[in-house]
Protein backbone atom coordinates (compact mmCIF):
# COMPACT_ATOMS: atom_id res chain seq x y z
CA UNK A 1 0.00 0.00 0.00
CA UNK A 2 3.25 2.40 -0.39
CA UNK A 3 4.15 2.82 -3.87
CA UNK A 4 4.79 3.00 -6.39
CA UNK A 5 8.15 3.44 -6.12
CA UNK A 6 10.42 5.47 -8.45
CA UNK A 7 14.06 4.50 -8.67
CA UNK A 8 16.53 7.33 -8.11
CA UNK A 9 19.85 5.91 -8.00
CA UNK A 10 22.15 4.06 -5.77
CA UNK A 11 23.93 4.28 -2.53
CA UNK A 12 27.39 4.84 -3.97
CA UNK A 13 29.18 3.59 -1.18
CA UNK A 14 27.84 0.84 -0.35
CA UNK A 15 30.00 -1.44 -1.52
CA UNK A 16 32.93 -0.27 0.74
CA UNK A 17 30.81 1.44 3.70
CA UNK A 18 27.60 -0.47 3.55
CA UNK A 19 26.63 0.71 7.46
CA UNK A 20 27.40 4.49 7.32
CA UNK A 21 23.99 6.00 5.92
CA UNK A 22 21.68 8.09 7.17
CA UNK A 23 18.57 9.97 6.80
CA UNK A 24 16.38 12.73 8.38
CA UNK A 25 13.04 13.87 7.58
CA UNK A 26 11.74 17.72 7.89
CA UNK A 27 7.84 17.02 7.50
CA UNK A 28 6.55 20.37 7.83
CA UNK A 29 8.86 21.48 5.28
CA UNK A 30 8.44 18.23 2.98
CA UNK A 31 12.32 17.53 3.03
CA UNK A 32 14.17 13.95 2.99
CA UNK A 33 18.11 14.89 4.35
CA UNK A 34 19.90 11.65 3.03
CA UNK A 35 23.90 11.07 3.35
CA UNK A 36 25.43 10.52 -0.30
CA UNK A 37 28.59 9.84 -1.96
CA UNK A 38 29.30 11.11 -5.33
CA UNK A 39 32.58 9.42 -5.85
CA UNK A 40 34.61 7.06 -3.85
CA UNK A 41 36.78 9.80 -1.85
CA UNK A 42 33.48 12.38 -1.44
CA UNK A 43 30.79 12.43 0.93
CA UNK A 44 27.70 15.00 0.77
CA UNK A 45 24.74 15.71 2.25
CA UNK A 46 21.73 15.44 -0.14
CA UNK A 47 18.42 17.62 0.50
CA UNK A 48 15.54 16.41 -1.36
CA UNK A 49 12.40 18.27 -1.99
CA UNK A 50 9.58 15.74 -1.41
CA UNK A 51 7.33 18.05 -3.47
CA UNK A 52 9.09 17.91 -6.75
CA UNK A 53 9.34 21.44 -6.92
CA UNK A 54 12.88 21.67 -7.21
CA UNK A 55 16.09 19.68 -7.98
CA UNK A 56 18.07 17.76 -5.23
CA UNK A 57 20.38 20.14 -3.22
CA UNK A 58 24.06 18.68 -2.37
CA UNK A 59 26.51 19.98 0.60
CA UNK A 60 29.52 18.90 0.15
CA UNK A 61 31.09 17.12 3.37
CA UNK A 62 34.65 18.03 4.22
CA UNK A 63 35.02 21.00 2.94
CA UNK A 64 36.18 23.84 3.13
CA UNK A 65 37.14 22.50 6.37
CA UNK A 66 37.68 18.95 6.86
CA UNK A 67 35.64 18.25 10.12
CA UNK A 68 32.67 19.57 8.19
CA UNK A 69 30.79 16.32 8.11
CA UNK A 70 27.96 14.31 9.73
CA UNK A 71 27.38 10.90 10.03
CA UNK A 72 24.29 10.39 12.04
CA UNK A 73 21.83 12.70 10.93
CA UNK A 74 18.74 14.78 12.85
CA UNK A 75 17.02 17.42 11.86
CA UNK A 76 16.21 20.34 14.68
CA UNK A 77 13.24 22.16 13.23
CA UNK A 78 13.62 24.93 15.87
CA UNK A 79 16.98 25.61 14.28
CA UNK A 80 16.55 24.67 10.77
CA UNK A 81 19.53 22.81 11.12
CA UNK A 82 21.02 19.07 10.23
CA UNK A 83 22.45 18.19 13.61
CA UNK A 84 24.79 14.71 15.42
CA UNK A 85 27.71 13.83 16.85
CA UNK A 86 31.02 13.09 15.76
CA UNK A 87 34.35 11.73 16.74
CA UNK A 88 36.98 13.67 15.95
CA UNK A 89 39.76 14.33 17.88
CA UNK A 90 37.25 14.97 20.60
CA UNK A 91 33.88 13.88 20.45
CA UNK A 92 32.09 17.08 18.74
CA UNK A 93 28.31 18.13 18.10
CA UNK A 94 28.11 19.15 14.37
CA UNK A 95 25.42 21.30 12.51
CA UNK A 96 24.57 22.16 9.14
CA UNK A 97 22.23 25.17 8.35
CA UNK A 98 20.04 24.16 5.56
CA UNK A 99 18.68 27.17 4.87
CA UNK A 100 22.06 28.61 4.14
CA UNK A 101 23.31 25.01 3.00
CA UNK A 102 26.19 25.82 5.43
CA UNK A 103 28.58 24.23 8.02
CA UNK A 104 28.56 25.57 11.39
CA UNK A 105 31.97 25.15 13.78
CA UNK A 106 32.02 22.42 15.37
CA UNK A 107 31.38 22.10 19.03
CA UNK A 108 33.46 20.21 21.07
CA UNK A 109 31.68 18.41 23.66
CA UNK A 110 31.14 19.77 27.33
CA UNK A 111 31.53 17.44 30.23
CA UNK A 112 32.68 14.00 28.45
CA UNK A 113 33.77 11.27 31.04
CA UNK A 114 37.93 11.23 30.58
CA UNK A 115 37.62 6.98 30.47
CA UNK A 116 35.23 7.56 27.46
CA UNK A 117 37.78 6.14 24.52
CA UNK A 118 34.58 4.02 22.55
CA UNK A 119 31.84 5.57 20.67
CA UNK A 120 28.71 2.89 19.78
CA UNK A 121 26.85 2.07 16.70
CA UNK A 122 28.37 3.17 13.44
CA UNK A 123 30.02 6.53 14.36
CA UNK A 124 26.86 7.72 16.42
CA UNK A 125 25.01 7.09 13.62
CA UNK A 126 22.56 5.16 16.56
CA UNK A 127 21.34 8.21 18.04
CA UNK A 128 18.31 9.83 18.77
CA UNK A 129 16.64 13.19 18.76
CA UNK A 130 14.64 14.66 21.44
CA UNK A 131 12.99 17.83 19.98
CA UNK A 132 10.89 18.85 23.34
CA UNK A 133 13.87 18.56 25.79
CA UNK A 134 16.42 19.86 23.31
CA UNK A 135 18.69 16.49 23.98
CA UNK A 136 20.39 14.38 21.46
CA UNK A 137 21.45 11.01 22.66
CA UNK A 138 23.94 8.36 21.44
CA UNK A 139 26.04 5.83 22.61
CA UNK A 140 29.68 6.21 24.11
CA UNK A 141 31.87 4.57 26.82
CA UNK A 142 34.88 2.26 27.15
CA UNK A 143 36.71 -0.54 25.03
CA UNK A 144 39.18 -2.56 26.96
CA UNK A 145 41.83 -3.10 24.52
CA UNK A 146 42.89 -5.78 26.17
CA UNK A 147 39.85 -7.90 25.99
CA UNK A 148 37.99 -6.43 23.83
CA UNK A 149 35.37 -5.60 26.58
CA UNK A 150 32.87 -2.84 25.64
CA UNK A 151 31.33 -1.05 28.05
CA UNK A 152 28.48 1.52 26.83
CA UNK A 153 26.60 4.44 28.12
CA UNK A 154 23.45 6.26 26.83
CA UNK A 155 24.58 9.92 26.63
CA UNK A 156 22.38 12.71 26.79
CA UNK A 157 23.76 15.75 24.74
CA UNK A 158 21.95 19.45 25.61
CA UNK A 159 21.99 20.23 21.62
CA UNK A 160 22.05 24.23 22.81
CA UNK A 161 25.03 24.24 25.08
CA UNK A 162 26.88 20.67 23.54
CA UNK A 163 26.88 19.84 26.87
CA UNK A 164 26.99 16.05 28.10
CA UNK A 165 24.05 15.95 30.91
CA UNK A 166 23.63 12.06 31.48
CA UNK A 167 24.71 9.15 30.85
CA UNK A 168 23.80 6.26 32.19
CA UNK A 169 25.58 2.38 31.55
CA UNK A 170 23.28 0.62 29.11
CA UNK A 171 21.91 -2.05 30.49
CA UNK A 172 22.20 -6.27 28.91
CA UNK A 173 19.06 -6.16 26.68
CA UNK A 174 19.25 -10.00 26.09
CA UNK A 175 19.31 -9.89 22.40
CA UNK A 176 22.85 -10.58 22.15
CA UNK A 177 24.52 -13.32 22.84
CA UNK A 178 27.52 -11.61 23.81
CA UNK A 179 26.78 -10.54 26.85
CA UNK A 180 26.22 -6.81 28.80
CA UNK A 181 29.27 -5.58 27.27
CA UNK A 182 28.66 -5.97 23.61
CA UNK A 183 27.75 -3.25 21.14
CA UNK A 184 24.49 -4.91 19.51
CA UNK A 185 22.21 -1.76 20.02
CA UNK A 186 21.47 -0.66 16.10
CA UNK A 187 19.09 1.93 16.99
CA UNK A 188 17.50 4.43 19.37
CA UNK A 189 14.49 6.39 19.60
CA UNK A 190 12.58 9.09 21.94
CA UNK A 191 8.83 8.01 22.64
CA UNK A 192 6.36 10.09 23.25
CA UNK A 193 7.75 13.05 21.16
CA UNK A 194 4.80 14.54 18.64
Amino acid sequence: GCGPFTKVGAYGAAGYLPMLHASALDAEGQRLFVTVAPGKNTAAIGIIDLTGAAEMAVVAEGTPDPDDVLVGLHFDKKAKKLIGIVAAQALEFHSLDVEAQAWETPKPLVGVPSTWNAIGGNSAEVSAFSPSSRSLYFLAGTSDQSTGDLALEVARVDVDTAAVAAHPPLQHSGLCAAGPSSDCLMALTVVGEA
